[in-house]
């Protein structure tokens, strides 16, 4: 009959004091690592449902979630900066000056512990003046103070960073900003010969080149833009300005039938409209116009009326001016008198 064998056992009257020890502190190294390996997963946790709250505008839980966050993962530079915006963001929001400060102070410690752990990133020193510019506006007291600080990190973020034109262009907005005209064209100027397409960066420069009366040089960067991007914010009132300002009413005309199909609801473009098309005769583009403004601004009728049956009976419509003289005087026949 084969003999059983004994299972193996460990005897531990035979593990020394020392051995204990050495046991010990390695089952607490095996707890410490396996805690430390779970608290990226927790700070990723809690950045997705911080960014889900900021972007649901639930400031407060946002900036909860970030700051815990960064707690579990103190080193990462990219959750500090956006705990550091969501402070931003939630200072705003606030309704007293003590607290809108003690956000924006925190946000700026925080950008500053960003920038501590990396001195090369440009993004981190930009968002330094972001604040800084913020806590400017904010805080009469000290708005000097964070201006010129705002001023010197701008300039460090485009010191560090010479070859993006997106630091270029915010120190050049900046000093524009500051009134510093000559220096901001210069750093428009620099943004543009890295990025031809900077809508921005031709835009402000076009305003610098209108307050010095240079309308053919502001001409030429609106067209830049206009050629690239037509619907690019205000660039086509811009080029109209400058064209009635030259008493260019052709091209005038031409840029405002541009801007007519975007922008149908601006009183102003109305009125220079059908003002330009009295002036070149042309009642028939006028008539559909006018037609536009009364829609939109019912009050303007009185002041368009008899130049809009004026183009209407230009245009052989005499049955339609007599409708709109009928619905002229029921809309306004009852109309209360002004004293």
């Amino acid at each position: 009959m084969a003999k059983k064998e004994k299972s193996p056992s460990i005897n531990f009257s035979l593990i020394t004091p020392a051995q204990w020890i050495i046991l010990s502190f390695l089952a607490l190294g095996v707890l410490i690592g396996t805690w430390q390996s779970l608290l990226p997963l927790l700070a990723e946790r809690h950045y997705r449902d911080g960014f889900n709250a900021l972007a649901m505008k639930q400031n407060d839980i946002g900036v909860s979630e970030l700051e815990k966050t960064v707690e579990n993962a103190p080193i990462e530079t990219q959750y500090l900066m956006e705990l550091s915006k969501a402070y931003e963001t939630y200072a705003l929001e606030k309704t007293t000056l003590e607290d809108k400060l003690y956000y924006l102070n925190k946000s700026k410690e925080t950008a500053f512990a960003t920038e501590k752990l990396d001195t090369l990133n440009p993004w981190f020193k930009n968002r330094i003046a972001t604040v800084y510019t913020t806590l400017a506006e904010l805080d009469p007291a000290h708005q000097a103070t964070y201006i010129k600080k705002a001023e010197s990190y701008h300039r460090l973020a485009a010191e560090t960073d010479a070859q993006n034109p997106l630091f270029q262009l915010n120190l050049g907005y900046f000093l524009n900003r500051l009134g510093k005209t000559a220096e901001a064209e210069l750093y428009y100027k620099k943004s543009i010969a890295m990025d031809n397409g900077l809508a921005a960066a031709h835009f402000n420069l076009a305003e610098i080149y209108i307050q010095r009366k240079q309308y053919e040089l502001a001409l030429n960067e609106y067209e830049t833009i206009y050629k690239q991007n037509p619907s690019y914010g205000e660039v086509l009132f811009g080029m109209i300005n400058i064209y009635l300002l030259k008493q260019d009413y052709l091209n005038a005309l031409h840029y405002m039938e541009e801007a007519y199909k975007q922008y149908p609801d601006k009183l102003q473009l109305l009125q220079n409209l059908v003002a330009l098309y009295q002036r070149f005769n042309q009642p028939e583009k006028a008539i559909p116009v006018y037609e536009t403004l009364f829609k939109r601004f019912p009050k303007e009728m009185p002041t368009y009326q008899a130049s809009y049956i004026q183009a209407l009976l230009k245009t052989n419509q005499q049955e339609k001016a007599k409708r709109f003289m009928t619905l002229y005087q029921e809309m306004f026949s009852k109309a209360p008198k002004t004293q």
